[in-house]
């Protein structure tokens, strides 16, 4: 019969082995940037409406009260240039803080694993003497 402390942390191992498969870290750098292209895109696709199509009054409404929130930012070439690169970097923020927060959360998860795997073994340390 197989010791049951050493089947325990076997399936502890692959347990923890499998959350560190799911929850690979993220790289912050990475997710800012791609966050930021996209954000620029969006912004960028959102002026160009209004230039090129046929907008919607609510669509010049609210790209007109972005300016309150956006430096520099208007309906003209400069001020459409000037929102995308802000939007951009907002992104970017944005999405460096996204990933730096959910490492934190996964290492909080991965230590409280470990954690609790030794108070268990420390429990039953003695249940397997004898």
């Amino acid at each position: 019969m197989a010791d049951p402390g050493i089947v325990l942390k076997e399936l502890e191992d692959r347990r923890r082995e499998a959350i560190r498969r799911s929850f690979t870290r993220l790289d912050p750098v990475g997710v800012g940037a791609a966050t930021g292209i996209v954000a620029s895109g969006v912004m960028f696709v959102v002026c160009a409406r209004l230039w090129f199509g046929n907008p919607n009054p609510k669509l010049s409404e609210t790209i007109g009260a972005m300016s309150h929130y956006l430096f520099g930012f208007d309906e003209g070439v400069i001020g459409i240039l000037t929102g995308v690169l802000e939007v951009g970097l907002i992104g970017a923020i944005a999405g460096w803080v996204v990933a730096t927060v959910r490492n934190g959360a996964l290492r909080v998860v991965l230590w409280k694993s470990f954690r609790d795997r030794d108070s268990f073994f420390r429990r039953h340390a003695l249940d397997e003497i004898g």
